[in-house]
Parts: structure tokens; C-alpha cells; sequence
């Protein structure tokens, strides 16, 4: 619908931007005053909170259709309604199927974060053993959350790839659909297993092979034979970078924010971006939570300096050859899969419950979209540039930084666009572990049931995200023009 009208998707956009901007724990309190707390309210958070991203990418799957194809659908005399059931929604097929793939991984993320308005399962387990601090079998239960979540986006990436097949006219049904005849067969099989067999049904208890006391003596060997370099390493940090860093960011003036971010935008674009993108910064001080978002913010500035530092320059590396590209994608797509919340455990596990373990548990998430912008920036550059470097006389380390690197600029510019956003979302989570600044608005907000100190709350750090995603955004769009990479 949105696709089709140009009116519905300007309303719906800002709608979406807000709402995947807001962090998780702001869908749960009002759904679970409406609904109460249940197993029900936080299915229905989960669901809300996966809207957005299948319906952007179906808005852009659809309006992505080549004009021809459109076109010989007209000319074939399609109505409307075929024109999206038989033409449009079969052509846009890879970008819903790439929609499923992020609303599985979308449900995933909330697992643990659901159970806070009772949804039973392994989100409350892990929940559970974090708040206890019982890291063997925290990592027991995350093991098993990410081996789902690896499996299921395996699968979702599998069925985004898979397309129409053409079969000849006299094949039989079973020669046509081999794979659905054989899982059914299997299925089918299994089912009747279990019902005469108990074991197939339920695996016993002296079959399972519980690893929860390995990781106990990991950590126990840590804390003995580590000890005393983390709470080094964790002290001399505080005490030099982040305490400093904090402080700084507690002295600056709400309205010297504001207008050095209307500056920034009017710079990069013009009044219109200039208005829209200080005005965000103005909500989050009119809100009353100005304090409290200077510590957060404090938090992923460092985190995404650091987090850049490390990810810009090994994805450089790793756009150098196509074998280190390989290898390193599978690597990045293993740790895109992890639930946020389990990079929360090495994190307690080797600094304890500090600001240093908030910091080392946001790199560790937000490192995956720096490394993998800076690939695709760098590998993307068009070949001609490229070739037009190899003619003037360019070595390969002239041809890398003097013509790839700065035309890959925008893109890393939006990798590191995509790590504030993921660390906005990975500060949220790090509340749990040492609550501070927005963080311990929305955590104190759950047991209080109050709808909205979470709402505002929420609503500040999506200023956050929304202001930084605007210049940014405009910046790099404005750059590839400037370049161009793209038409103006």
C-alpha cells in the first residue's frame, strides 16, 4: 500500500525511523499494561517491534521492480490486483525473503529482553543467570540461543537465494518436488517415531551432555590467573579515558549541542536538515533527561571510536583479497547472529560489573558493521577508477589509499552510521549489568510499570539515533554525488 502511495509512505518512513530507533525496552511496558504481564506480551512486543524492517524492505522491494517488467504487465492487460499478486509481489520476492531474514533475526534479539514482561522459554533462562551472575550456565543457555539463531539465519538466507525452477511438462510431482516429498517423508516418520517411542519424543536426561560446569571453571581460572591485568587494564581505563570522558560530556550546555548540530547540518545540506536534525537534540533536552543521555552518549562515543579504530583498518585488510574476504564474511556473519545480550557474558566474565565491561560488550557487537561497510566500500569501487589508477602508474598500495580508500569513504561513514545505532541499542542492554544514565530510566521504568518514563526515555535515545543517522546519511549521500558515485 505504502509502496504504491506516495503520501502513506512519507507518514509511514519518519513512523519507522522512530520506532526502530527507540531501543527494545519501550515496547514492553505499555504492551504490558494493555495486555498484562504474560507469555502473550511478549510475543506481541516481538511482533511489534519486527514490523518495521519487513515492511521497508517490502516498500523498497516493490518500488525496486524494473519499469519493464511493470510495463509488460500492462500491456498484457493486468488488472490492479493482478498487477500485484502475479507481476509485483513475485518480482520483489528476493527483497521479502531478505524482510523474513531480518524479522527472524529482529525476534531473536528480543528473546531475552521479552521475558522482562513474563515470556517464558530460554530468554528468561539467560535472564535469569545473568541478573545471578552464573556465567557457566549463562553461557550454556547462550550457546543454544546462538546455535538457533545461526541455523534459522542459515535457512532464511538460504530461502532469500532460492528462486523458480523450470521443469519439463511430463515430470511426475514427486520428480518435481523432490526435497518437499523427502522432508514430509521425514517428518512424517519422526512423528510416528515419537509416538511409540518416548525417547523420540523427549531426549532423556542421561543423554544430554551438559557443558554449564567447563565454562564455571573457565571463569574460575580467569579470575585466578587473570585478575589482576583486567582490574589493571579495567582501572587504568576508567581512571584515564572514560571518568575524563564522562565528565566532559556532564559539562556540555544543552543549547551549545543544539546549535553546533544545526551548524553541522547546515554545513552538509542546508536549513531543512539543519532544523530537523537540532530539533531532535532540543527534545532530548526539553524531556528532562539531558543528564542522563550525556552518559550514555559519553558510553558510545568511546565505544564507537574504538570500535571504528579496530574494524575500519581490518576491513581494509580483509577488501585486500577475495580468499581474506571469504573467510572473514562467514566469521562476521557468525557474530551478526549472536543475541545481543550474549556478548554481555566475557564481558562480566573478565571486567565484572564496570563501565569497562559496558564498553568492551558494545565493541565487541558494533565491530560487525564497521568491518563489513569498509569491505563492501572497498570492494566496490568501480572498476574504471581502478583501472584508470593501474594506467597512470599507480602501485597497489597507491591505488588502495590514494584511490579505493577515499572513495570507499561513504560507505564506512554509513558502517560507522550502522555501529551507533547497533551501540545505542547494546548501551541500552548494558544497563542491566550497571545501570546509568537512559539505561536505568527504562530498566527502573519495568518493575514500576511506568508507561511513560519508558515512552520518554525511549524517545531520547531515538533523538540520538535519528539526529546521527540524518547528517550522516546526508553527508554520505551528498559525498557520492560529489564523486560520482551515484547520479546527482
Amino acid at each position: 500500500w505504502a509502496a504504491k502511495r506516495r503520501r502513506i509512505e512519507q507518514l509511514l518512513i519518519p513512523l519507522m525511523n522512530l520506532t526502530q530507533a527507540m531501543p527494545h525496552f519501550t515496547f514492553l511496558i505499555p504492551i504490558g499494561v494493555f495486555i498484562g504481564v504474560s507469555h502473550k506480551a511478549g510475543v506481541i512486543a516481538t511482533i511489534a517491534y519486527a514490523i518495521p524492517p519487513m515492511t521497508r524492505l517490502t516498500i523498497l522491494g516493490v518500488q525496486g521492480i524494473s519499469k519493464e517488467v511493470v510495463e509488460a504487465g500492462v500491456m498484457s492487460g493486468c488488472t490492479p490486483r493482478q498487477m500485484m499478486w502475479k507481476v509485483e509481489l513475485p518480482a520483489a520476492r528476493h527483497a521479502l525473503l531478505v524482510g523474513i531474514n531480518q524479522v527472524v533475526m529482529e525476534c531473536l534479539a528480543m528473546v531475552v529482553i521479552a521475558s522482562f514482561v513474563g515470556t517464558r522459554g530460554l530468554g528468561q533462562d539467560l535472564l535469569f543467570r545473568l541478573t545471578g551472575l552464573h556465567i557457566g550456565a549463562g553461557m550454556e543457555i547462550g550457546i543454544a540461543i546462538v546455535v538457533m539463531a545461526i541455523t534459522l539465519d542459515r535457512l532464511s538466507q538460504a530461502l532469500g537465494k532460492w528462486g523458480p525452477t523450470h521443469h519439463e511438462a511430463d515430470l511426475s510431482v514427486v520428480r518435481r518436488h523432490p526435497y518437499l516429498f523427502v522432508s514430509s517423508a521425514v517428518v512424517l516418520g519422526g512423528t510416528l517415531l515419537a509416538s511409540f517411542w518416548e525417547s523420540a519424543q523427549r531426549v532423556p536426561k542421561n543423554w544430554m551432555w551438559g557443558h554449564a560446569q567447563y565454562w564455571e571453571k573457565i571463569v574460575d581460572w580467569s579470575q585466578v590467573n587473570l585478575y589482576s591485568s583486567t582490574t589493571w587494564f579495567r582501572d587504568q581505563l576508567e581512571r584515564f579515558a572514560l571518568l575524563p570522558l564522562r565528565d566532559a560530556f556532564a559539562t556540555i550546555p544543552w543549547i551549545a549541542a543544539v546549535v553546533l548540530v544545526f551548524t553541522i547540518g547546515w554545513v552538509i545540506n542546508g536549513r531543512r536538515l539543519a532544523i530537523l536534525s537540532s530539533s531532535m537534540v532540543a527534545v532530548i533536552a526539553l524531556t528532562g533527561f539531558w543528564a542522563q543521555a550525556m552518559i550514555n552518549f559519553y558510553q558510545l562515543t568511546f565505544a564507537v571510536l574504538l570500535a571504528a579504530l579496530l574494524g575500519v583498518p581490518f576491513g581494509i585488510w580483509a577488501a585486500g583479497s577475495a580468499r581474506r574476504n571469504s573467510v572473514v564474511q562467514v566469521v562476521l556473519d557468525a557474530f551478526q547472529t549472536f543475541p545481543s545480550f550474549v556478548y554481555l557474558l566475557p564481558a562480566i566474565m573478565f571486567f565484572g560489573v564496570s563501565e569497562t565491561a559496558i564498553i568492551f560488550a558494545v565493541v565487541l557487537s558494533v565491530s560487525v558493521p564497521a568491518i563489513r561497510y569498509t569491505i563492501f566500500g572497498v570492494r566496490n569501487v568501480p572498476g574504471h577508477l581502478v583501472e584508470a589508477a593501474t594506467m597512470s602508474g599507480c602501485t597497489k598500495r597507491q591505488t588502495l589509499w590514494k584511490v579505493k580508500v577515499p572513495l570507499a569513504i561513504p560507505e564506512i561513514m554509513l558502517g560507522i552510521n550502522q555501529t551507533i545505532m547497533f551501540g545505542l541499542f547494546m548501551v541500552m542492554i548494558g544497563g542491566l549489568i550497571k545501570t546509568t544514565g537512559l539505561a536505568r530510566e527504562l530498566i527502573e521504568a519495568q518493575p514500576n510499570v511506568d508507561s511513560g518514563r519508558a515512552i520518554i526515555g525511549g524517545l531520547a535515545v531515538a533523538c540520538i539515533g535519528m539526529a546521527v543517522d540524518l547528517l550522516i546519511s546526508e553527508w554520505a549521500d551528498k559525498r557520492k554525488k560529489q564523486l560520482g558515485l551515484i547520479e546527482a
